[in-house]
Order: structure tokens, then sequence, then C-alpha cells
């Protein structure tokens, strides 16, 4: 959250109104953007832990094949 938008929206939100009162536009705006930037950073590192884990796989695990025998009756 930007620091600008602090004083606005710190009484706000330390406030236990109990969600009678509507907060102000700008208090709505500032955390529904910090929430959103949150979210996107959230995804960014679950996308890095996801690629790591398939270039993981793809280098160690090696792809063997199964040796069979065959037998005659």
């Amino acid at each position: 959250m930007p620091r600008a938008a602090w004083p606005a929206v710190e009484p706000t939100v330390s406030t236990d109104s109990g969600g009678h009162r509507a907060a102000p536009p700008n208090v709505t705006a500032a955390i529904g953007d910090t929430f959103a930037s949150g979210v996107h950073a959230g995804m960014a590192v679950i996308a890095a832990v996801f690629l790591c884990a398939a270039l993981a796989s793809a280098f160690l695990i090696h792809n063997r094949p199964h040796h069979t025998t065959a037998t005659t009756n």
C-alpha cells in the first residue's frame, strides 16, 4: 500500500466498527489495490515454485526402459 494512503486507511482498519459504517471510497480502493497486489505476488511465488518443480522433474527423472524377459513355453 502506498505510504501516502496510510493516514486515511489506518484509522478505518484499526477501529473496530464491526462493519456498521462504510469506509470512504479512497480507503476501499487502497485496500482493494493492496489485496490485488498481494494476490499477484503470491501467484508469482507459486509460478516460480511450479517452474522449479517442472525443471527438476525434467532433468532428474530419467525415462529408463523396463527390461522384460520373454519366457518360452
